[in-house]
């Protein structure tokens, strides 16, 4: 009896083709949840065993196919445990590089689509326990150079998130803000820099898991980057600013 309660719980991943949201399912796979993905371009072959992995094909950054897939599972499943908003996209910037084009991109895939599934969540799921993970970063914390665009959307979605916890605190839905250092994906492997405490995208998604599990309100890893961003981002601000400088010269 107890197997096939674990094998009911159910989770919605976005963005869960590769990196951490592919991590992820995997996980969640091994753990007997009912698994289902999203992204625009994945198939059973992304997986070793789709025993159960249900695939929910769609761009989430489009309200239409978040309206679509989210209505889809709960026909299917009747309710969601878990929803992980992992889908997001990074584009690297500077004051020479800097354009609008970019910065909608970014906002478009990395906030609106988490903000379109707000939307029909606190509609349709306020009143369910249902543990909410959202996808932010430690660049949440402050502004670093060469990530303008990257981290103010990184810093809506907590910001949005923060606000949202405090009014459903009384409601049974729980959100859950996620703040992942380097962590390694398709998406870091582009990077040209030293990435400092990087992680495998295994470990991240084990660390995120737990956190979801025991329903943390914010879960932020690796432990010494997140930490010294934080401790950073409390400086005043003409310290905090020859602090990042000097990143910049080194």
């Amino acid at each position: 009896m107890k197997d096939l309660n674990i094998r009911h719980k159910v989770v919605w991943i976005t963005g869960a083709s590769k990196g951490i949201g592919h991590a992820l399912a995997l996980l969640y796979q091994e753990k007997k949840w009912v698994v289902c993905c999203t992204s625009r371009s994945i198939q059973n072959s992304d997986f070793l065993d789709p025993k159960f992995i249900h695939l929910y094909p769609g761009d989430v950054s489009i309200k239409m196919d978040v309206n679509k897939i989210m209505k889809q599972i709960l026909n299917d499943h009747k309710h969601i445990d878990h929803i992980i908003f992992n889908a997001g996209t990074h584009l690297s910037d500077s004051i020479y590089t800097f354009n609008s084009k970019d910065v909608k991109t970014l906002f478009d895939t990395n906030v609106m689509s988490i903000v379109y599934g707000f939307e029909f969540i606190l509609k349709h799921l306020k009143d369910c326990p249902t543990t909410v993970g959202v996808m932010s970063s430690v660049v949440s914390y402050t502004g670093l150079p060469k990530a303008s665009a990257y981290g103010a959307t990184k810093a809506a979605i907590r910001n949005l998130t923060q606000s949202l916890q405090v009014e459903l605190s009384s409601f049974p839905l729980h959100l859950s803000i996620i703040c992942p250092g380097f962590v390694k994906t398709p998406l870091t492997d582009k990077n040209n820099f030293k990435m400092p405490f990087i992680i495998s995208s295994k470990k991240a998604a084990l660390i995120i898991y737990k956190g979801m599990v025991s329903k943390k309100l914010e879960i932020h890893f690796p432990l010494r980057m997140s930490l010294l961003l934080k401790f950073i981002a409390s400086l005043p601000q003409q310290i905090m600013l020859k602090l990042l400088s000097l990143s910049i010269k080194s």
